[in-house]
């Protein structure tokens, strides 16, 4: 075929104009119409291909009152049938087709555009399948010629369907799944091309699977212009997922006549299988070298996804049933791409999870909230393979990656809300200039975005952008070429194009087509970050305003704290003169309540402080640790601590809070040993995928279980300490100490014969 090339052009964008509003609650392509603006040269739209009211001559149609089932329309062609007076009223199809009328009762009252088979029925010789379907009052029968075909072919046929079907579920990739479908109904239909056909973002075309005979010429990988298929053809090809059309010549069409009625009336033929064929779609189908076709819909969770168009280079026609077997490979390749975005959803949703978790910990953590979001951007453009990033919440803007200056990116978002905030919608193009001018100045690192908003009680935006990209587009037949032709009244109709030869484009005013699965993982992380970013926003102002009244709080306690227990003390010197036992009693009570409440203090402050310390990380030896710990307490006798000899001396940590951590573990111990018996404390070891995991067992006491779950809370003091002493947050200072070594610390609920504590500390060095 001859190759032709052009300059860049412009003449298409990635947000398709969906055809889906078209079908909601759409019962006859009549509503489309009834709904349409007027349509203008360019869209090709102007005839109301479900009036036509003629059908292919191959067939004979008969259309019915449903309740008195009254004959009230009839091709013109039924005397192939019967024999019908078309100008006499009052024919029922009791009078004209009894074994019909009778065959046809299970079959009224379904729903509009069902196909039913009735019956079989020969006329002269002349084998035909009655289908019936409604559409408003009229039920419509059409009597489709029966193709010989014999039994053997019958199941021959099945049996390809069925492998066919099995290999294509069974298939690694979506496109080993097409050319199975493609070979297999090549195979049954015997047509001598095979095209899958998958709709893009601005409806044109793209072969993306074909069989074909030798002879024919190959169209694989080419695209379309949409005005091949126009908007209404696509509307039809939603509501009835096929059409045969056996012959393209002018003659092989007639005509609906109204029975016993002076006046013509057009029907509905939205849902009939015989639909007579416009003429430029018959001129059209000349042009490109087919004498006969078959397409059946390809439907993606009820949209249209694309279609399979079978094509023949001679007058061909095929069974119904074998429609009904193509349908059905049609309905298992939809199911199989379903499957493998299955797949890629669960991958996407479990990536999503991650991001989710790092958005989190990055913005726990970090000291700075700004800069935990800095961190986690670059991670976000990455994810949608975007060279920028915009992040707006509230009125802060963050910015990563390639991206415009501020004013435009202010401007950008200004028109965005403007133009989709009130809709609370999501946009996507890989031509933001050709919606919004302005943006074409900045084509060369804003060319497509996804935006995606959120309106709760804040404004939340995210915007990932991408450059624009060379791209080279192959198509059948140069898309901007229009056959023209004047007619009386001095306005030009659209013909059908005759020239299908390889025309290629190429421009750089593109970017890569954003995915429904980008669409849908954008939103899914705006709405996550959204609630991360607001909770812990709250949640850090919170903990500052908690921190600063217990900092504050603390200190203001300890002054009048000191004079307590000055006085406490002056009373016992003085209480020694006159030796009053009551004053005595209450004296060593005071004294004791305010030692007690100095140490909570100060344990709330070491809390405190813990809780903002920079730490140096340095190699320690965990001996030496425990030697100072262990000392520092002073034990007695029957104390006893049993260390192993080899534990690790390169643990990456603070000393000095390592020391605290064993301190209060210790101290733990000690309290709760054993009343009259000597108290163990074992510290062991072990090394683990470069992790240490230590275990400070002792033969104490032990925790209940319902304690075990909350001892590490602040204030949560085991059931068994209401006569011990003790701050209530000594083991959540251990907690503190470990997370900040990045560690994890727990209770061995399985350890029976006192307490075992398990500390995990990662990265050895």
């Amino acid at each position: 075929m001859e190759e032709k090339h052009n300059a860049p052009i412009q003449f298409f964008s990635s947000n398709r104009k969906s055809d889906q509003t078209d079908l909601d609650h759409l019962n006859s392509l009549d509503e489309f119409f009834y709904n349409q603006q007027k349509v203008t040269l360019d869209n090709c739209e102007k005839e109301p291909i479900h009036c036509i009211n003629t059908i292919q001559s191959y067939g004979v149609l008969l259309a019915i009152d449903i309740d008195s089932r009254q004959i009230v329309a009839a091709s013109d062609n039924i005397d192939k049938l019967i024999n019908l007076n078309t100008s006499q009223s009052s024919q029922t199809l009791k009078d004209v087709l009894p074994v019909i009328n009778e065959a046809l009762n299970p079959h009224v009252g379904k729903s509009q555009g069902v196909h039913s088979i009735v019956a079989d029925i020969s006329i002269e010789k002349n084998p035909f399948q009655c289908i019936y379907h409604e559409q408003q009052s009229l039920g419509f029968l059409e009597f489709i010629p029966q193709v010989d075909i014999e039994t053997r072919d019958i199941r021959d046929n099945l049996t390809v369907l069925n492998n066919a079907t099995s290999k294509i579920m069974a298939s690694d990739t979506f496109q080993e799944a097409m050319d199975s479908a493609a070979k297999a109904i090549r195979t049954i239909t015997q047509f001598s091309r095979i095209k899958i056909y998958q709709f893009q973002p601005d409806w044109s075309g793209k072969v993306v699977a074909e069989s074909c005979a030798d002879h024919m010429a190959s169209f694989i990988g080419l695209l379309f212009p949409a005005s091949d298929i126009p908007r209404q053809a696509r509307v039809m090809m939603s509501l009835l997922p096929f059409r045969a059309i056996t012959s393209v010549e002018k003659d092989s069409i007639s005509n609906i006549v109204t029975v016993g009625n002076e006046s013509e009336h057009t029907l509905d033929l939205t849902f009939s299988l015989l639909r007579g064929v416009s003429n430029m779609h018959l001129a059209y189908l000349r042009n490109f070298g087919v004498k006969s076709s078959f397409t059946t819909s390809l439907m993606y969770d009820d949209n249209l996804w694309g279609c399979i168009a079978c094509h023949h280079d001679e007058e061909k026609s095929i069974p119904f049933d074998t429609w009904g077997i193509v349908n059905q490979l049609a309905i298992t390749l939809m199911s199989k791409l379903r499957q493998i975005d299955a797949k890629k959803s669960a991958i996407t949703i479990n990536n999503i999870r991650l991001i989710e978790e790092g958005i989190n910990n990055s913005i726990i953590s970090g000291d700075d909230f700004e800069n935990s979001i800095h961190q986690v951007l670059p991670e976000l453009r990455e994810f949608l393979n975007s060279t920028g990033i915009v992040f707006q919440y509230g009125m802060k803007t963050y910015y990563d990656g390639e991206t415009p200056d501020e004013d435009f990116v202010e401007e950008l978002v200004t028109w965005l809300r403007q133009k989709y905030a009130s809709k609370n919608e999501s946009f996507s193009t890989n031509a933001l200039h050709q919606h919004w001018p302005r943006a074409l100045d900045y084509i060369d690192n804003c060319c497509g975005i996804l935006y995606e908003q959120v309106h709760l009680n804040q404004i939340c935006h995210l915007i990932w952008i991408r450059p624009p990209i060379a791209k080279t587009e192959h198509w059948a037949g140069d898309p901007t070429q229009k056959q023209l032709e004047k007619q009386p009244d001095g306005s030009d109709t659209l013909l059908p194009r005759n020239s299908f030869s390889k025309w290629v484009s190429v421009h750089k005013d593109l970017s890569d087509d954003w995915t429904t699965t980008d669409t849908h993982a954008a939103k899914e992380i705006l709405l996550r970050m959204f609630n991360i970013v607001s909770s812990q926003i709250e949640l850090i102002q919170h903990n500052k305003n908690m921190k600063t009244f217990s900092y504050a709080a603390a200190h203001d306690i300890k002054g009048p704290l000191r004079y307590i227990r000055i006085a406490a003390d002056t009373i016992g010197e003085e209480n020694k003169k006159i030796n009053n036992k009551t004053i005595e009693k209450m004296g060593n009570k005071a004294l004791k309540s305010a030692n007690r409440l100095s140490k909570s203090i100060d344990a709330m402050l070491n809390f405190l402080v813990i809780e903002q310390q920079q730490i140096n990380f340095l190699p320690i030896d965990l001996n030496s640790v425990l030697d100072d710990a262990w000392g520092i307490l002073g034990p007695k006798e029957e104390y006893k601590i049993i260390a192993e000899q080899d534990l690790p001396n390169n643990l990456r940590g603070n000393y000095d809070l390592l020391v605290t951590l064993f301190q209060n573990l210790f101290s733990n111990s000690i309290k709760f040993k054993k009343p009259d018996s000597e108290l163990h404390v074992i510290v062991s070891s072990q090394m683990e995928n470069d992790d240490i995991t230590l275990f400070v067992t002792d033969n104490g006491m032990g925790i209940k279980l319902s304690d075990k779950s909350e001892i590490f809370e602040p204030f949560r003091r085991a059931s068994r300490s209401k006569n011990i002493e003790g701050s209530g947050l000594g083991l959540t200072i251990c907690r503190q100490i470990v997370q900040l070594h990045n560690g994890t610390i727990h209770v061995d609920n399985d350890y029976q014969d006192g307490t075992r504590i398990v500390l995990t500390f990662p990265k050895v060095g």
